[in-house]
């Protein structure tokens, strides 16, 4: 009995061809709802990779944590000292076009100093490790706040909003999709800057997303949707 047993396995694993079959619609339902709600960023994983997209969405899985201390990430605090920087020149009554370099540096100072200082970093490392750290950002900081100004300077748009999130309790409202069959898709998220120019009567717009890596824009990638997110920022700011 004991080795038929086994002869009935080995026959059923001969049956298997490792190749995942599709859902079922009552199996999708299930799993995401009839209004599939998410961002941008969501909607780029699943055309990159459809299998991914249903195993971080659908089957949630996630990588098992482990308890760490670890350098702050650089590009996160980057983001959030560019949209600090702005608004504080919004409430000095500044502008990116005539701040001098050394006045930009003592801006970026006095908010670097602000932030960290309200964070939990300061206990974890030594004054050394904490003074090569906030050297590191305040370069990088400063490096992205004067390409900002020179890249407005050297134009004709002006910023007008930062920040601005689009959903149901946002200063903007969501990008709502009807599908064929009676489901939607709900996309929300926020744009990190939107500028304008005004030209007679045409009004024109444009949308800035601050990236802390390389990131080229190619509209291949928007064709074959692996890139969405300025072309979803700048339909949603029209």
């Amino acid at each position: 009995e004991f080795y038929r047993q086994r002869m009935d396995r080995a026959k059923e694993y001969r049956k298997y061809s490792n190749q995942a079959q599709q859902l079922s619609k009552l199996n999708v339902t299930a799993l995401y709802g009839k209004e599939l709600r998410g961002s941008v960023s969501r909607f780029e994983r699943f055309s990159a990779c459809p299998f991914s997209f249903f195993i971080q969405y659908g089957l949630k899985a996630k990588e098992r944590k482990v308890l760490e201390i670890d350098t702050p990430d650089i590009g996160w605090l980057l983001h959030a000292i560019l949209d600090a920087f702005s608004r504080r020149l919004l409430e000095l009554g500044e502008s990116y076009r005539r701040i001098t370099k050394e006045r930009c540096a003592q801006i970026v100072e006095e908010l670097i100093a602000d932030m960290t200082g309200k964070m939990f970093i300061a206990n974890l490392y030594s004054q050394k490790k904490l003074d090569v750290l906030l050297k590191r950002l305040k370069q990088t900081v400063m490096k992205s706040v004067w390409v900002i100004c020179e890249h407005i300077r050297r134009g004709e748009f002006e910023p007008c909003a930062y920040e601005v999130s689009f959903d149901e309790n946002g200063e903007m409202p969501p990008v709502t999709i009807a599908l064929p069959a009676g489901e939607k898709i709900t996309l929300a998220g926020r744009i990190d800057r939107i500028d304008r120019y005004q030209n007679g009567a045409q009004l024109y717009l444009r949308v800035v997303d601050y990236k802390s890596g390389q990131k080229e824009f190619r509209l291949s990638d928007v064709f074959y949707r692996l890139s969405l997110q300025l072309a979803v920022y700048l339909t949603v700011a029209c």
